[in-house]
């Protein structure tokens, strides 16, 4: 169980570390050297004299992490109480099924040809 655990683990941390760097840039060199870095951890890894210096090294790594997402939620935060706004409103309507209107939010880069479907007719 464990070892289909930390497997697992390796490879959704992986997954996500590739995404990452696909966002952050096009470079076929980048993906290739994430590579390389997540072989010499996982390698680093299973030969540590104990487990120790893996929680040493993760735990304050997960710190930074829940740091970033927090400031990314308070950069969201704004968007996110208009479109809540926006649906509070809908239901204050009368509307029972509330549908997302991506013109009213015209500032906001939206993909509108995403929300295309969703219409006036579907309420």
């Amino acid at each position: 169980m464990i070892l289909l655990f930390s497997f697992s683990s390796i490879i959704y941390n992986y997954y996500l570390g590739e995404n990452a760097v696909a966002v952050m840039t096009q470079n076929p060199i980048a993906i290739q050297v994430l590579r390389v870095v997540i072989i010499g951890i996982v390698f680093l890894g299973a030969i540590a004299p104990g487990a120790t210096s893996v929680f040493f090294f993760s735990d304050p790594m997960m710190g930074l992490l829940a740091l970033v997402n927090l400031v990314a939620i308070m950069m969201l935060l704004p968007t996110c109480l208009r479109l809540l706004k926006d649906f509070r409103e809908q239901l204050a309507q009368g509307i029972k099924r509330p549908v997302f209107d991506s013109n009213k939010f015209n500032d906001l880069d939206i993909d509108h040809t995403a929300w295309s479907e969703y219409s006036d007719e579907q309420r």
